[in-house]
Parts: structure tokens; sequence; C-alpha cells
């Protein structure tokens, strides 16, 4: 559209029509733009001055664009225009606020509060000697909306933005405090208790001041909002609630202070936490809920239990359950039976997560008789919470599972078990092999042995054992069978580790390899370590190599890093990465000489690999490879060695950057220098940095 389209468009009497011209004031040059922008901005339909916001930040700044947004701020009755300038000088940048901060001075009242309001919402910390300006006008509403401001254009220097807000906080009236008092809170400023504490008696501020001292550190913080809470009333208790909630979040070790201060005022805070956990607010609810697991009483702990049936609430009142320890688990486990297959699951999951205390005998029970769910869900989440807290006799419970059809159910039989065993040894080993053992399954009998080192029979009867299992077993069973070889020290369970390399099912695989870097003879040896090496030199399973080459470097066999290093040369690439990988690893002054060979590999991965093999290490000649990898064909490498030297950050780093920085073609490459040198000047030096938050003033 041209400029008298544009007008025309903007007289309509179709608000689209308007639209579309608002929208088009963007693309016109400034200055034909700028005569048209009021009309736009002072339109009857909220849609067309929307368009024309944005079609005034479009113009980024533009001198002539801002001369009519500044005289949209001069005396008027027109409420939308005037809020529309405020809007589009407050998306227009520094340029917008420095003109704003030259007129507000001679605005009249009403201009320099809109003036405070531009400048606030920028979000620049340019805005702030303007608004510290404006902050001790003489008309109150004025210094109100520049305290205001101040908290909002203050969020990126806070440092910057307090020593303003804490003035308005000491000097002001009322309404000027709470506007301070705000707006430190939403800066995350802490004030110290003392000074806090001084503004309590003040009835108009206390709404404010409930929200402040949910930043305090300081343990007289938790008698202070937990008596607000309990004689606060209407949506003052929930500000208290809400405070409490944010203060306990900051530290759990908070839980124990609170719970103090609420077992003083019990009987009233349990009737006031049940009501506000089973408020229809929920905001109230969410809040309620910290505090309720604090308190620790079995009506509040069943109502969060209770609450994990709304699928609104239920990750909140989940982890708040987290806190109340033994009263949870004995109230999740008096609940295990309510609701359908997938809250149980939750709830299962959820108990194994607790310390159950005095209560393990209970919870155990109640979820052993779990085990005869049909839900899968239920099935997996219950053999995995009883790995966790289960009693000796879940061992008998949880031992059938090993061998069920089902794999993911037979994988957490597996890990609950090995749990089982840990945590009860003696009862584990008597159930599988003692004397009138209970217990003969196969696939219990691999689990004990893997996670106690043997079943307590013979090296030779374990062995056997787990040899079986690797020829007549399940996948998830021979996958534990092979993870138990590395405890029987013999060189007949590398033969099986071996053989189980064929296997028809990769984890099997996966799990023979971790087997052959771990099995060690008596005297300490790997004797896996030449069957690792045959494995990486051969053709075909090639996405066994990068296992290997790690099960390789754990074998600790001194000639592991010699064999490493000359699979770098490999023409094979993942052979290459697999083995530079597992140098990265190892713990050994040829490591960097290592590194720094397998950068001349004409395949990129390779390269990549060292470069990532390099990252942290704290030598001088890892900058000048770095910097050589600048000049590296794949621009995937420079840009990788150019985010490297910038992590690095020393004066040499950053000399190499700047030496590349004019001959990169690669725009994502050059982006990466950009970024690297972030901080520094033309010449290299590093700017000062920024004043640290302040996070607590006094």
């Amino acid at each position: 559209m041209s400029p008298a389209e544009v007008a025309r468009a903007l007289a309509s009497a179709e608000p689209e029509e308007r639209r579309l011209g608002a929208a088009h004031l963007g693309l016109l040059p400034a200055r034909e733009a700028a005569p048209l922008l009021p009309r736009a901005l002072a339109d009857a339909d909220w849609r067309v001055r929307k368009e024309a916001v944005l079609s005034a930040i479009r113009q980024e700044g533009a001198s002539e664009v801002l001369d009519a947004l500044l005289g949209a701020l001069a005396p008027g009755d027109d409420v939308g225009l005037r809020n529309a300038a405020v809007e589009a000088l407050a998306g227009s940048g520094l340029a917008a606020v420095t003109r704003v901060a030259r007129a507000a001075p001679g605005l009249d009242e009403d201009g320099r509060k809109l003036a405070a309001e531009a400048l606030g919402r920028s979000g620049l910390p340019e805005a702030l000697p303007a608004l510290q300006a404006l902050a001790r006008d003489p008309d109150p509403n004025v210094r109100v909306a520049a305290v205001d401001a101040v908290g909002l254009a203050g969020a990126v220097a806070p440092e910057r933005a307090a020593p303003v807000l804490l003035l308005a906080l000491d000097a002001g009236p009322v309404v000027e405090r709470i506007s301070a008092l705000d707006g430190l809170t939403r800066l995350g400023v802490a004030l110290p208790w003392e000074r806090l504490e001084a503004l309590r008696g003040a009835q108009e501020l206390r709404r404010s001041v409930l929200e402040a001292a949910a930043l305090i550190d300081d343990p007289r913080a938790a008698p202070f909002l937990v008596e607000a809470f309990a004689t606060a009333r209407g949506t003052l208790r929930t500000v208290a609630l809400v405070a409490l909630d944010g203060w306990l979040a900051r530290d759990p070790a908070r839980f124990e202070l609170v719970r103090r201060a609420l077992h003083a005022r019990e009987e009233d805070a349990t009737a006031l936490l049940l009501e506000a956990v089973r408020s229809p607010d929920e905001l109230t609810r969410r809040a309620a809920f910290s505090s309720a697991a604090a308190l620790r009483t079995a009506p509040c702990v069943r109502a969060l239990v209770d609450a994990m049936a709304d699928p609104r609430v239920a990750g909140s009142a989940e982890l708040a359950l987290l806190h109340a320890d033994e009263v949870a688990a004995a109230a999740l486990a008096a609940a295990l039976t309510d609701g359908p297959s997938e809250l149980a699951a939750r709830r299962i999951e959820l108990l194994g997560r607790l310390a159950v205390g005095e209560a393990s005998a209970s919870v155990s029970a109640a979820l052993g008789a779990r085990l005869a769910d049909a839900s899968p869900a239920v099935l997996s989440a219950t053999l995995r919470a009883l790995g966790a807290v289960g009693e000796a006799p879940a061992l008998v419970e949880v031992a059938p599972w090993v061998d069920a059809e089902d794999p993911l159910l037979a994988k957490a039989a597996v890990a609950s078990l090995s749990d089982l065993a840990r945590r009860h040894p003696a009862a584990a080993r008597a159930l599988v092999h003692g004397q009138g053992a209970s217990i003969r399954s196969l696939g219990a009998r691999v689990v004990v042995i893997g996670a106690l080192g043997g079943s307590g029979a013979s090296p030779e009867d374990d062995l056997r054992v787990l040899t079986d299992a690797l020829s007549t077993g399940a996948p998830p069973l021979r996958a534990a069978a092979l993870d138990s070889l590395a405890v029987v020290g013999t060189s007949r369970a590398v033969e099986a580790a071996e053989f189980a390399l064929g296997d028809e099912e990769w984890s099997v695989q996966r799990a023979a390899v971790r087997a052959l870097g771990r099995i060690r003879l008596a005297d300490g040896r790997a004797p896996g370590g030449a069957v690792l090496l045959r494995l990486l030199e051969a053709p075909g399973n090639e996405r066994l190599h990068p296992g290997a080459a790690r099960a390789l470097a754990e074998t600790g066999d001194p000639e592991a890093f010699a064999k490493l290093r000359a699979l770098i040369a490999s023409r094979s690439p993942v052979v290459a990465v697999a083995a530079v990988d597992a140098l990265a690893t190892f713990d050994d002054p040829r490591r960097l000489d290592a590194l720094f060979a397998a950068l001349d590999h004409d395949e990129p991965e390779v390269v990549k690999a060292a470069l990532h093999g390099l990252a942290g290490a704290v030598d001088p000649r890892v900058v000048a490879h770095l910097g050589v990898c600048l000049e590296h064909p794949a621009w995937d490498v420079r840009r990788l060695a150019a985010d490297l030297l910038g992590a690095v950050g020393s004066d040499s780093a950053h000399a190499l950057l700047r030496a590349h920085q004019g001959k990169e073609s690669e725009p994502l490459v050059r982006e990466s220098i950009q970024r690297a040198l972030g901080g520094r000047d033309a010449y290299g030096r590093r700017s000062s940095p920024p004043p640290p938050h302040p996070g607590r003033v006094s």
C-alpha cells in the first residue's frame, strides 16, 4: 500500500480494513508512517490498535515515529491512544528509552506517569536513572508508577534497582512502600529479618510482607508464616500459605522448622490444612501440600495420598509426600487397594522412594499382596518397590518373577531381587543354597550370585549355574547371568562370555562385552582383554565396538592403552571413535598425546571425538591443537574447536579465535567464534564483569 492507500484504509468504516492499513504502517518509510500512526493507535477497535503498536515497533526507534508516540503522551482525553503509545514505546528499544527519559520532565502528571510505565515495561536497565528521578517526583501517582516500573526494568540488573526501591521502602508513604516491597520481592532481593519485621505492624503492608518473607533465609520466618496462616482470613490466608510453600521449597532442611511451628498449634493447624488441601481452589491446594507434609499428622498425610487421584495436583502431592517419610509410607500402604491400577502403580512407585522406618514390615506385606495384581504396571512397580523397601520375606515373593515370560517384569524382578539380596545377604544365600533352601529357581540363583559375589556354594557350582542359565534361560536371565560372571574368577567364565557374543539378542551381546571387561582371575589379571581386542579388530559387529572399547579400558590391562591407541588408525570410523572415547577415560599421562594423534584422522567424527576428549584438559598444548583445528576442512570440527577455545577463555585462546575470525566463511562457525569472544573488547581485553546479584541487602 502507498501512504495514501493506508490513509484511506485507516478511515474505512470496516475494522478489518483499518487493521490491514495499520499493519502496513510498519512497511512504510518512517517519515510517511509517523503522521498516520496516531490515528491507528487511537482506533476504537483493539485489534487495529494492536496492529498499530506492532507497526510502530517494526520502525525500530526511528526518530519520526518516536516523535509521534511521545506526542501521544501529551495532555488529552483519549485513554486508548495513550495506552497504545506506552506499549509501542516500551517495545521500541534503547532509542525509545533515551527519548522518553529526556522528554519526561516536560510532561504533565499523567504524561510522566505514562512515561514511567513505558520505561519500566521496556525491561532495559538503561531506564533506571530516569525512573530514579521520577521516583522523587512531587506527584504521588507518578512516584508510585516509577517505583512499580523500577521493579520491572531492574529485572536484568537487580543490584542497580534495589537501592531505588529500598529508598522508597524507607521514606515513602504506604502506597509507595507497597510498590517498593513488591518490587524487591519480584527481583528476588531478600531483606534481613529485622528490616522486614519492622514492617509487620503496618496492616496495609501485610500481604507484601508475607510475600517478601518467602525469600528470607532466617529460621524466624517459619513461626511468623505459620502464625500468619493460622490467624489470617480469606485470601490473606492463601497468601501466607503460598509464602510458606515458597519458603519450604528453598531448602528441605526447613521442613523441621515448620514442623515445630505447626506442632505448637497442632489441632488448629491440622483442621486448617485439611480444609486447604481439599479446597476447590487449585492454588490453595498446591500451596498447602508442603505444610501438610511438614506437619505429618495422619489425617493430613492421608489427604495428600487422596490428592494423588486428582491429575491436576497429583505431581505436587507426590513431591510433598516425599517429605513425610514413614507416615507417608504407612498411609500409602493402607491405600494401595484404592482406585484404578494406574493410581496404584504411582502410589507403589512413590512408596519405593520413601524411608519407611518402623512401617517397614507393614509396607512390605502390603506390597507383597499386590503381586497378585493382573496389571503389568502395578506388578512392575511392586517389584521395584519391594527391592527398595522390602523385608527378607519378600525374597521368596520376588524370586519366581525372575522367570516371568514378560521381559519387562523379568527385568524388574532381577533388579528387585538383587537389591533385596544385598540388603538381606544371609537370608538370600539360605534361600537359594543353604539347607532346606526354599528357592531352587535357576534365575534366582543367578541373581544372588551376581548381587553377593557368590551364592554360598563353591565357585565351580556357581559357574555351572551361570552357564546353565546362558544355555536355557530367557534373554533377561541370560543377560543377568553374564553380569554375574564377573564375580566368578576363572578362565571358563571368559569362555562362556565369549560364546555369548554370538547370542541372537542384542542385550545379551552387550552384557557379554561388559562381562569380558570385568572378569578377574585370582591374581587380579583381566583375561577378557584378548577377546575384546579380537572383537575390535575383526570386521562385522561394529555396533559392539564402542562397548568393547570401553570394556577394554575397564580391564586395567597395562597393554590396553597401547592396543586402543593402535586402533585410532583403524579405517573403520566406528572402531576409531570407540578407541578415542575409551582412551579419554584413562588417567594416564600419555592420554593427551594419543588424543592429539587422533586429530589427524581423516574422518571428522574421529576428530570431534578427540576434541571432546581434550575438553577441560589443563595443558598449554591443548590450545595450540584446538587452534589448528580451526583450519579443518569440516565446518562442524571448526565450530567445535571454536566452542572449546571459548571455554578455555585464555588470552592465547582468544588470540587464535580473533586471527581466524576474518577468514571463516561458514555462518555457524562465525557465530561460535563471536560467542566465544563475547565479553572482550576489540583489543581482546576482558570487560569488567557485572556486579553480583545482591541476593540479600542490609
